[in-house]
């Protein structure tokens, strides 16, 4: 069971829409890529599935990254009638070290194991 609320996830989806389009970036994960192609996505339509994200796509977050002071959230989404697990994070220092909000997409990819949403 979770603790995070659907208030607090509204909350942290609400500053993702607010820097995705500013401020995004990817990794390039062959799982990643391989589901953009299967899709015919490229990252722009990787936002906007990001951007319409709500709490009830959520799984679970924020979890500490390992190695890091980030946290991810992880969400999952119906696309073209597949499951697509999608683990984000928003950090405040962009890769050349300005202060910046980034959000960076760490996963976009079809599912690889049974999803639990706690709100759906």
């Amino acid at each position: 069971m979770t603790t995070t609320t659907p208030e607090e996830i509204e909350e942290f989806l609400n500053d993702v829409k607010k820097t995705i389009w500013t401020s995004f970036e990817q990794r390039f994960k062959p799982k990643n890529k391989n589901t953009l192609t299967a899709l015919g996505y490229n990252w722009d339509d990787v936002k906007r599935e990001i951007a319409s994200l709500t709490y009830k796509d959520y799984i679970e977050g924020p979890i500490q990254e390992h190695g890091t002071i980030n946290f991810v959230w992880k969400f999952g989404k119906i696309v073209q009638d597949k499951e697509i697990y999608i683990k984000i994070k928003l950090i405040g220092i962009n890769n050349l070290g300005e202060k910046i909000d980034t959000v960076y997409c760490l996963s976009f990819h079809f599912k690889e194991k049974n999803i639990n949403y706690p709100y759906k």
